[in-house]
């Protein structure tokens, strides 16, 4: 901006004020934002100009940074600022050959701390801690960082956990659900609680959030072989099922993992063996209409990819297709496969050949997607951590080791863990307390 004012002179910068606003809002949304804080030092206008909303806003969308598909409508302009600016430090740290810890913190408050805590870090910022008996939040954006801001405190009950998918903005989404063995019911909450869900007599070991739905396999009789998982939409508190059925084997074609995907037009159910993955497709039910019952769900679609998966994420999907990412755990392409998911007309379902790495992330992976096709996480092996960048241009997969004085530690690097990659933070659960990484 200095060098084009320069290059038109001086009696050029006298008027250039004097162009509508709009105009001046278009063309300072087209500057790098570091270049936009340059411009905010000229003068008392340009310092207003520069922070409005739809500056910032114009900023986000064009943005080739690592952010999120769309801003929160409930964020200000400083607050898109900020966002916006710390995405690029991070993009920069990122860029490194092993990135650098910002800031390092131990926390080691919670009151009812127990040697098998799990944890799960919502939005980059909310960081759930939760035991057998208990479980907490804690704002790790605030000054008060180590103080807990919402919990359960210890009950009689025990609780299981689980991994909810956070993919949609703050202002909506569902960032919990635990599960009681003494009341058999799943209680959901945003920072509040705001429904209980019954699970029926049989505990489910796996649930899942997205999009306002929470999915459950639960009111399985360990004599049979099919069961009916629960599909819970959260928002009007209507109750569906899925129909689940596992096919009696042995050896590579035993059903090893069940697994849920849910996308804005579908819940696709994954049947996984170490020698194939089966998908069945079922679409999701019209909300609007409240159900008579408990609806049970019919299948439109199903098809078989060659080789088995665990932590399979949802990259982006389009109403008849989708990406994925996974952990191929057999042949044919071992290693972080990412591969396309297509829905025909005929009702089958078919998949591309897909991109494969032959690096072996380990477990405990977690990813973030941004809104230009980039991935960024952090993956868990024995010994180490890896910390994954993955190019939404050209699909190539590059790990560096997050290596260095503050991960020289003795036994198991962590008991579980947890990465939110537009904030740059990790977070991992140690003997000493939970180590929270910040990388901007």
């Amino acid at each position: 901006m200095h060098e084009i004012l320069k290059a038109l002179g001086a009696s050029v910068i006298m008027t250039i004020t004097d162009l509508p606003e709009d105009i001046l809002y278009c063309v300072i949304s087209f500057l790098h934002p570091f270049t936009i804080l340059r411009v905010r030092q000229l003068s008392k206008h340009f310092a207003s100009l520069t922070r409005q909303r739809t500056v910032w806003s114009n900023v986000y969308q064009s943005s080739t940074s690592f952010l999120p598909d769309t801003a929160p409508s409930e964020l200000d302009a400083a607050e898109l600022e900020r966002i916006v600016i710390r995405s690029y430090k991070l993009d920069m740290n990122w860029e490194l050959p092993t990135p650098k810890i910002v800031q390092q913190r131990l926390l080691t408050g919670n009151p009812n701390k127990t040697p098998q805590e799990s944890i799960k870090l919502y939005h980059g910022r909310y960081l759930m801690v939760g035991s057998r008996s208990s479980f907490v939040f804690y704002d790790l954006d605030a000054d008060t960082w180590d103080q807990v801001i919402f919990g359960s405190g210890k009950t009689d009950a025990t609780f299981t956990y689980y991994r909810a998918n956070t993919d949609q903005p703050s202002e909506v989404s569902y960032i919990s659900a635990v599960a009681s063995t003494r009341w058999p019911t799943y209680t959901i909450t945003k920072l509040h609680r705001v429904a209980d869900v019954p699970i029926g007599r049989a505990m489910s070991g796996f649930a899942k959030i997205t999009s306002g739905w929470l999915v459950h396999g639960c009111n399985k009789d360990s004599s049979k072989s099919s069961f009916n998982a629960v599909l819970f939409h959260i928002p009007t508190q209507y109750t569906y099922e899925v129909p689940v059925f596992v096919m009696p084997s042995q050896g590579d074609e035993r059903i090893f993992q069940i697994d849920y995907i849910i996308t804005e037009s579908y819940i696709f159910l994954l049947y996984i063996s170490r020698r194939r993955t089966t998908f069945e497709a079922f679409p999701l039910p019209d909300t609007t209409v409240p159900p008579i019952g408990t609806p049970l769900l019919s299948s439109t679609h199903e098809g078989k990819c060659p080789g088995g998966f665990t932590e399979t994420s949802l990259v982006y999907s389009q109403p008849n297709a989708m990406r994925l990412i996974a952990n191929a755990v057999t042949a044919p392409s071992q290693g972080m496969r990412f591969f396309d998911v297509e829905l025909n007309p005929n009702g089958y379902i078919t998949f591309s050949d897909g991109l494969h790495h032959a690096f072996d992330p380990g477990y405990n992976i977690h990813m973030s997607y941004s809104k230009n096709g980039a991935l960024r996480g952090v993956c868990m092996a024995p010994t180490t951590f890896g910390l994954l960048r993955i190019d939404g241009t050209d699909e190539q997969l590059r790990v560096s080791d997050l290596g260095g004085p503050n991960l020289e530690w003795e036994g198991p690097p962590a008991y579980d863990i947890d990465f939110d990659g537009f904030r740059g933070r990790l977070c991992l659960v140690r003997d000493e307390g939970i180590v929270i990484m910040d990388f901007v």
